[in-house]
């Protein structure tokens, strides 16, 4: 069991006896057993000790309840929060969490704009997300790649390209303007033909050759 395991389950037994401990104490407030009070007191340098206030059991377990739901909530987010190692440089913790934290932004805008949500739990889609995996990795976007990267973590897939598609190699010859005018727009076109290129090769696991 690693350092991180360990530390995910303490957090959520800590989670479980709060919440255990909470509903007792309202428990014991429920039964209004209110007929002895005790006092609350404060002490300090100048005046000692003083009475702050004198609370029945019931309002003590009302206020220590509340006490303890507010512990349980800080708990839980920090539950949420990436559970770095212990050790792990504090530069190097800020990047995870800073990288979470966008990504999990790119894919929450995702879900607004198609209405994604957990569509990439689903099965049967491995070539289709390593398809989109090579394509991102063309577009430059770091976040959409380290996604998909996520999703084939979580299902085990791997990033590798299907046996036999590696070694493919397709040749596609372009017009050969060398000896003749070339207008911007021709220009434009061979550009743009090129960066398809890229996009097809990425998506099929094919390297494509522009002569």
């Amino acid at each position: 069991m690693t350092d991180i395991t360990e530390l995910a389950q303490s957090h959520e037994l800590l989670i479980a006896n709060g919440q255990q401990t909470a509903d007792l104490l309202r428990h014991l407030a429920d039964n209004e057993i209110d007929s002895d009070y005790f006092a609350v007191v404060s002490e300090c340098e100048s005046y000692g000790k003083e009475t702050d206030a004198e609370l029945s059991i019931t309002e003590f377990a009302l206020r220590a309840a509340g006490y303890v739901d507010a512990l349980v909530e800080v708990l839980e987010k920090a539950q949420q929060a990436p559970i770095m190692p212990l050790g792990l440089h504090p530069d190097t913790q800020k990047l995870v969490a800073d990288f979470c934290t966008a990504l999990a932004e790119k894919l929450y805008k995702a879900q607004l704009k198609y209405g994604y949500d957990t569509d990439w739990k689903q099965d049967g889609w491995p070539s289709q997300c390593q398809a989109h995996f090579h394509q991102h990795i063309a577009k430059g976007d770091p976040r959409d790649v380290a996604a998909y990267c996520a999703f084939m973590w979580w299902h085990g897939w791997s990033t590798k390209p299907a046996e036999g598609l590696e070694s493919r190699t397709v040749t596609v010859k372009l017009p050969d303007y060398r000896n003749t005018y070339k207008s911007p727009l021709a220009d434009e076109v061979e550009h743009q033909v090129r960066l398809a290129l890229e996009l097809l090769s990425s998506a099929a696991g094919i390297k494509v050759e522009a002569e």
